[in-house]
């Protein structure tokens, strides 16, 4: 974020208007104090953040300028305008830029209007930002950064544009490959829309008919490992031995375990290839067309593979360590052949998003809360080792409907019994209707053994129950019930504790917590 003092503000405005009007002779510094007596007013009362004051300082020193350039005479002083204009322009184009990553809501709110951005030169007018609406196939990218920093990020390709998407809001069940249109605002490559704003026209999905058990998550795949590097740093991190022992040797039986030997994924390994593409961007379509046009050229049917895995040596420019397409079939490891970051980025392939946290400073739901994207220790999708929670696994129909225990208020009290998510049968997981909303508690246990041996570190879920809040079943929150300590190690609902929704009149209780199950009280009312 950029800071800046009031006197600098001003200075800086100042600065900007002045400059052409000395080119030119004449005399605004009147005006020009107006515009920046007008923003550091807003500023200091707090009606604009500082980077929002920076684009609005651009914004009107550009109109300003537009003013000047109506007075120029004579083609040397016209000359100096447009220099000017431009200047200004690519300055608040860099800021705009920013501020879309930042607040795509924000970026929205001081967009220039048609009427003043008609009116620039033509030149000009490719750096400042206009209304877009955009009819596309989505690509949604799990994004795992290797400062431990992550995200998703969403682009829109529309003939040979290619968007990057800056949300306000969380748009939740987006795969990759859903046709869409959206209503934003466009700057360079980037698209800033509301979550209001992205509508679906069809489901990457829609040609496999309804989803059922034996259509989602049961099946046995095939993934190709694509192994490339670059001219002139070229390098080989890691030998082929090595890819085809992470991957057939540790993610095979990760998956088997975690499937219930519903799912396996046997991989082929390819490479080392050297591609033309530059290390020196993040271009990560482009790794992906020439790692498969090398592998392509190598003798490998890539249409043949369920997944695509493009593995590479680090590259700076990247800032994350792994990526994958949500509901597609390609991943990136950025200098990252493990079996953590691979499993991750293939579980964004098979359709979940990242597996997050809740705290809230008064209480479970109460107060002030804050969703921590990737928060939850317990799950891959989240910051642990572990394989995924119940209720992404009944999404995968790796547990299936028969095995989830579904209560609504109809329900009234009722005291069940599930399963840990590590058996290999029975009941193992508990979803409990929120009263008046869309959304479901889903809970379960959790047992530390086989791939879940790391759980063995959170001595919490070993005497109580996880429990989840989403409206989707594939984008869910951990809610930490033990709300007063810093950390989410301690998030599950102990034996004897009474978590009572602050917005209606259920309560969940775990009576017992052991020997592979948890006995639960629901109760609907008082």
């Amino acid at each position: 974020m950029v800071s800046i003092t009031f006197r600098n503000a001003k200075n800086f405005v100042l600065g900007l208007v002045t400059l052409g009007a000395l080119w030119l002779g004449l005399s605004i510094s009147g005006l020009a104090n107006e515009f920046a007596t007008d923003m550091i007013s807003n500023y200091v009362a707090g009606k604009v953040a500082p980077l929002e004051m920076i684009v609005q300082s651009e914004t009107q020193s550009l109109k300003a300028a537009m003013a000047i350039s109506a007075k120029a005479a004579g083609r040397a002083a016209r000359l100096a305008v447009e220099k000017n204009l431009l200047e200004i322009a690519q300055r608040r184009e860099a800021a705009m830029l920013s501020l879309m990553e930042i607040d795509p809501s924000a970026a929205r709110q001081q967009a220039m209007s048609e009427e003043w951005r008609n009116q620039l030169p033509a030149e000009v007018r490719l750096h400042v930002e206009e209304p877009l609406y955009v009819t596309g196939t989505l690509e949604v990218l799990g994004r795992l950064d290797d400062d431990g920093r992550i995200g998703i990020e969403r682009y829109v390709e529309s003939g040979d544009t290619r968007l990057q998407i800056f949300m306000a809001g969380r748009p939740d069940d987006f795969d990759t490959g859903d046709y869409v249109t959206i209503d934003g605002l466009r700057l360079a490559d980037r698209l800033a829309a509301d979550s209001s704003g992205i509508k679906r026209q069809s489901t990457a999905h829609d040609s496999l008919g309804p989803r059922t058990d034996e259509n989602l998550g049961v099946r046995y795949a095939r993934a190709l490992v694509i192994n490339i590097n670059f001219n002139p740093a070229r390098s080989e991190p890691w030998t082929m031995e090595r890819v085809d022992e992470i991957f057939n040797g540790q993610i095979l039986p990760w998956f088997i375990e975690a499937s219930y030997n519903h799912f396996s994924l046997e991989a082929d390994i390819a490479g080392w290839y050297t591609i033309a593409a530059s290390p020196t961007t993040c271009a990560s379509s482009t790794f992906r067309t020439q790692a498969v046009d090398a592998a392509t050229a190598d003798g490998f049917d890539v249409s043949q593979y369920d997944y695509v895995i493009i593995a590479f040596p680090r590259v700076t420019a990247c800032r994350w360590a792994g990526l994958g397409q949500i509901s597609g079939r390609y991943s990136w490891l950025n200098n990252a052949m493990s079996r953590s970051t691979a499993t991750h980025e293939l579980g964004h392939n098979l359709g979940l998003y990242h597996s997050h946290s809740l705290r809230c400073s008064e209480g479970p739901l109460s107060g002030s809360c804050t969703t921590t994207e990737y928060g939850d220790r317990f799950d891959r999708m989240g910051r642990g080792a572990a394989p995924f929670h119940g209720d992404y696994r009944a999404y995968l129909t790796w547990i299936p409907a028969s095995d989830v225990i579904s209560l609504t208020p109809e329900d009234g009290a009722r005291t069940v019994t599930i399963r840990s998510v590590e058996s290999l049968s029975g009941p193992r997981v508990l979803r409990v209707a929120r009263p008046g909303t869309n959304q479901t508690f889903s809970i379960d246990m959790r047992e530390p053994i086989g791939f879940s041996e790391p759980l063995q570190s959170y001595p919490a879920l070993q005497n109580g129950v996880a429990v989840y809040i989403g409206s989707s079943q594939r984008n869910q929150s951990i809610i930490d019930m033990a709300y007063e300590t810093p950390v989410v190690d301690d998030a599950p609902l102990m034996v004897g504790d009474t978590f009572t929704d602050p917005n209606s009149t259920l309560s969940i209780t775990p009576l017992a917590v052991g020997n592979g199950e948890a006995t639960i009280t629901v109760r609907y009312g008082p």
